[in-house]
């Protein structure tokens, strides 16, 4: 089955990119060298980037945010021209010197962006990035394999509102915030009691859960029948849903994480 993937949001809306944000160069205009998410960017759209410009376009890809970082930290930092990921990456990037400020001079079409999106608290004016996709961190379900509602995380974290064999996704931000969620704290707190609890949540459902996945690999997982349901990004559920339109997506009622991925050079 082809790769599921691409867009970490409900409807998919392209808010703005470097692909359109560079101006036109001449023929031979170089190299640039771009490291992003697995299956995140049509490669028709390379294409005819590199033909409009001259320039050409080196990709390389990642499954998780901590391969991404562990491969700047490593020194590629030094060899990317333009990196995707995460919006809670970028101050990280900064003060650690991986990523550079933008020169907003070259990136007139700024002045298109929604008002909401020009000062993110992950970037306040956008000093170092540029939102590229939104979207939200529910549940992923197929409905024929669940016993019963998928409406809240409990499904994950309470064995009494088990509804089927579930895989914990392997991405740390978005399943230690499930399970701050489901204790009633905030995503983002730092108190060491609540991250203490929502760890021991976690490994009692490690035990019950079939393992850990990466987002494409969770989906692939679930429409092949191996599990019923997972914590999913909301647009690589609307990719799958081509395939299989059993494939089920919610927010829980504790509330999702809404998240935005920038482009940072």
């Amino acid at each position: 089955m082809r790769r599921i993937a691409v867009l970490l949001l409900l409807v998919a809306v392209v808010l703005l990119g470097w692909l359109w944000l560079r101006p036109k160069a001449p023929s031979g205009a170089g190299t640039l060298y771009f490291l992003n998410w697995a299956d995140y960017i049509p490669e028709e759209l390379i294409q005819k980037f590199e033909a409009e410009t001259g320039a050409k376009v080196v990709l390389d890809t990642f499954e998780s945010p901590e391969a991404m970082l562990a491969k700047l930290k490593a020194g590629a930092d030094q060899e990317f021209s333009l990196v995707v990921a995460p919006d809670y990456y970028v101050l990280q990037m900064a003060r650690d010197g991986l990523i550079a400020p933008l020169d907003k001079g070259k990136l007139k079409n700024l002045a298109n962006l929604d008002p909401f999106f020009l000062d993110p608290p992950y970037d306040p004016g956008l000093q170092y990035s540029v939102p590229y996709l939104w979207g939200t961190t529910g549940i992923a379900y197929r409905e024929d394999l669940v016993t019963g509602p998928v409406d809240s995380y409990a499904v994950f974290f309470a064995p009494e509102a088990q509804v089927g064999p579930f895989l914990l996704l392997d991405e740390m931000r978005e399943t230690i915030g499930a399970a701050l969620k489901y204790l009633g704290y905030s995503v983002n707190t730092t108190d060491p009691e609540a991250l203490a609890k929502a760890k021991e949540l976690l490994l009692a459902a490690k035990e019950r859960s079939v393992g850990f996945a990466g987002g494409l690999e969770a989906l692939n997982r679930i429409l092949a029948g191996d599990a019923a349901l997972s914590l999913a990004y909301s647009g690589d559920v609307l990719q799958a849903r081509e395939e299989d339109q059993r494939l089920r997506y919610t927010l829980a009622k504790e509330g999702g994480r809404s998240g935005r991925t920038p482009w940072w050079c």
